[in-house]
C-alpha cells in the first residue's frame, strides 16, 4: 500500500501526518504556526516529516496545503495574509530535503479534496468548500476536479467583497468576508463585547481577563444558552450567508461543505445561515444545494493534501 506524507499550514496550527490511500491518517503531530519567520516553519516543517515513522513503507510523495496563494505548478507559496510565509518554493525546498516528489496547493483546495474524496462530499461532482478558521477560505471542484484558475487564484472565497468601506482584513481589502465573518474577526467583536458587558458568560468564562476572550469562547458560551453570545453568532450567520448567496447564484453546486475551528459552533451558526440563504438565492429557494459541516473535521486539510499527492501517483 501507498502512503503519503501530508501537511496543513495553516495561520496558527501546522499539521503533519503519514496517510494511506484509503485516507486513513496513521499519524498525526501538531504544532503552533511561527508567525514572524518563514524559516522557522520550514524547520518545523522539516522536524515534523523527519519525526514520523516511515520505515519500509512505500511513500508516494508529499503533500501540503497552505493557507494562502499558491502557484499549484511551480510549488511556489506566493502570498499568505495571516502569518508571514511569501515567496517561498515549498516544492524545491522539500523535494532536495526528502528526495521524493511534493505537491503544494492552497489549504482549501487541500481541505475540498479531502472531503471529496472521504468525506461529507463522497459521490458529488461539484462541491464547493469553505475553510471557516482564522480566515475563510475556500476550494472549489467542478466535474470531479479542483478548478483552480488561470494563475491558480481561484477560489478565494474570503476575500470576495460583501461590503465596501467595510472592516480591512489582512489581505489589504476592505469589507470582504473574511474581515467581516472569519475568526479574527469574532475574536474582535467578542472583546468588544466583553468589554461592555463584565457580567457576562463570556468575559466569566474568560476569568476576566479581555485578552482571553475570543471566537471559541463565545461558542462555548453559546452552547450553554449565553444570549450575547448567541447574538454575536446569528450577526456572524447573516454574514456567512451572504458568501454562501454569492457562491450558489455564481456556480450552481452540489454541496457545499464547512469546515474549520468556527464549525464547532454547530447549528447556532449554521442554520440561521441556512436559512438566510433560502432568502438570497436568486429565483427559485429549491435551488439552494445541501450545506454541511465536513466529516473529515481538523484533518480534511492534511488528508486532502495526501490525496493530491495519491492523484499524481496514479496518473
Amino acid at each position: 500500500m501507498n502512503y503519503a506524507i501530508a501537511s496543513d499550514i495553516g495561520a496558527t496550527n501546522l499539521r503533519v501526518g503519514l496517510v494511506d490511500t484509503k485516507g486513513v491518517l496513521e499519524q498525526k503531530q501538531e504544532y503552533p504556526t511561527p508567525q514572524n519567520d518563514p524559516n522557522e516553519v520550514i524547520s518545523l516543517l522539516y522536524k515534523a516529516i523527519e519525526r514520523l515513522d516511515f520505515n519500509g513503507k512505500n511513500i508516494a510523495g508529499i503533500g501540503l496545503g497552505v493557507g494562502g496563494l499558491v502557484n499549484y505548478e511551480q510549488g511556489i507559496v506566493e502570498y499568505t495574509p495571516n502569518f508571514s510565509f511569501n515567496n517561498i518554493n515549498l516544492k524545491d525546498i522539500l523535494t532536495k530535503r526528502f528526495k521524493m516528489p511534493v505537491y503544494v496547493d492552497n489549504d482549501a483546495n487541500a481541505a475540498a479534496l479531502g472531503e471529496k474524496i472521504y468525506g461529507a462530499g463522497k459521490g458529488t461532482k461539484n462541491l464547493v468548500c469553505l475553510t471557516l478558521g482564522t480566515g475563510i477560505g475556500g476550494g472549489i471542484i467542478i466535474n470531479d476536479s479542483l478548478y483552480r484558475g488561470t494563475t491558480s487564484a481561484a477560489g478565494e472565497i474570503g476575500h470576495m467583497t460583501i461590503q465596501t468601506g467595510g472592516p480591512l482584513c489582512g489581505c489589504g481589502n476592505d469589507g470582504d468576508l473574511e474581515a467581516l465573518a472569519g475568526g479574527r474577526a469574532l475574536d474582535k467583536e467578542a472583546r468588544e463585547v466583553a468589554q461592555k458587558h463584565k457580567d457576562s458568560l463570556i468575559f466569566r468564562l474568560a476569568e476576566g481577563k479581555i485578552e482571553r476572550v475570543n471566537g471559541a469562547l463565545v461558542t462555548k458560551a453559546a452552547l450553554q444558552g449565553d444570549e450575547l453570545s448567541n447574538e454575536l453568532l446569528k450577526e456572524h450567520a447573516k454574514l456567512l450567508a451572504v458568501g454562501l448567496a454569492n457562491i450558489v447564484n455564481i456556480l450552481d453546486p452540489d454541496i457545499i461543505v464547512l469546515t474549520g475551528g468556527m464549525a464547532e459552533a454547530g447549528n447556532l451558526l449554521l442554520q440561521p445561515a441556512k436559512d438566510i440563504l433560502k432568502k438570497r438565492v436568486f429565483a427559485d429557494s429549491t435551488r439552494v444545494p445541501k450545506v454541511v459541516y465536513g466529516a473529515l473535521g481538523p484533518d480534511a486539510g492534511i488528508l486532502g493534501a495526501a490525496a493530491l499527492v495519491f492523484e499524481q501517483s496514479v496518473k
